[in-house]
């Protein structure tokens, strides 16, 4: 994950994982610093992971303050840059929150358009 830009709690960057531009929405962890909660109701620390029978959650859950999920994918087309959004997920952000997602949008269009291909995907 490398962020391009963040604004509050939208941001675009180029994903190493999925291979693509997209725009994030970041929120609090409920279960920051809560391991040791977990471990003392029966969870065993193996590695990076804790587990229980039947289902294992890794560590690094524990460790970020917040979190992030897709709302939407840049990519290219011949006709130039397209947005795909994940469902309604762009809908389901507050008033401010897409106003904030807009103009993620307008910058995150203008870095792609005025980027050397050598710099999209070094980015």
């Amino acid at each position: 994950m490398k962020i391009i830009k963040r604004i509050d709690n939208i941001a675009f960057e180029w994903s190493d994982f999925n291979q693509k531009y997209q725009i994030i929405q970041f929120y609090p962890n409920a279960y920051y610093g809560e391991l040791e909660t977990y471990i003392k109701n029966g969870y065993k620390q193996e590695d990076e992971f804790l587990t229980k029978p039947g289902h294992s959650i890794a560590i690094s859950f524990f460790t970020k303050k917040e979190l992030n999920y897709v709302i939407a994918f840049l990519g290219k087309t011949s006709d130039g840059w397209e947005m795909r959004t994940v469902g309604a997920r762009p809908f389901d952000l507050l008033e401010d929150q897409f106003e904030t997602f807009r103009q993620i949008c307008r910058f995150a269009f203008e870095y792609l358009d005025n980027s050397s291909e050598e710099q999209k995907y070094e980015s």
